[in-house]
């Protein structure tokens, strides 16, 4: 029995690490830009986004913007720059 014990609780760590790292895999990620409205304010890096809690990603006026991360995991575009 304690073989399968020490089984399923290895199991389950590996379960909930997947989970935790799929998580942080989304920080960093950009909506599209055309799903990104505001303008203000513009940024050059994530450091410039930072005291907001945001992240800096292209923007529909072809410039760059703060914004959250994307909520879309299957249409997101991996954050450049």
């Amino acid at each position: 029995m304690g073989f399968l014990n020490r089984l399923l609780y290895i199991t389950v760590a590996v379960l909930i690490l997947g989970l935790a790292s799929g998580a942080a895999f989304n920080s960093g990620i950009c909506p599209p830009k055309n799903k990104v409205y505001n303008d203000k304010p513009t940024c050059f890096s994530d450091a410039d986004c930072q005291k907001y809690g945001k992240i800096c990603c292209p923007n529909q006026y072809n410039t760059k913007s703060c914004t959250d991360r994307s909520p879309y995991f299957q249409k997101s575009f991996k954050k450049t720059g």
